[in-house]
C-alpha cells in the first residue's frame, strides 16, 4: 500500500498545536529556519527527515500522516 500525505502541512499542524516556532525547529536539527520553511512547503520529504520529526514530536508515523490528509 503506498501511503501518501502533504507533509507540510503535517508539519505546518504539529509545530501550531504544539507551538513551536520554525527558529527552535532549526536549533534543533541543526538547520536554518529557511530550512524549516522548506518542509513547511513540501509535499515529500527523506523518510528519515520524517522519522526524525515524528520522534521529536512524540507521534507515530500514522498520527503524523494524518494531520496532512
Amino acid at each position: 500500500m503506498i501511503y501518501r500525505f502533504d507533509v507540510g502541512k503535517s508539519l505546518r499542524k504539529v509545530q501550531a498545536d504544539r507551538r513551536v516556532s520554525n527558529i527552535e525547529l532549526a536549533k534543533l536539527f541543526d538547520v536554518t529556519p529557511v530550512q524549516v520553511a522548506r518542509w513547511r512547503s513540501a509535499t515529500d520529504l527523506k523518510f528519515s527527515r520524517v522519522s526524525q520529526l515524528c520522534d521529536h514530536f512524540s507521534i507515530s508515523l500514522d498520527e503524523f500522516a494524518g494531520l496532512g490528509r
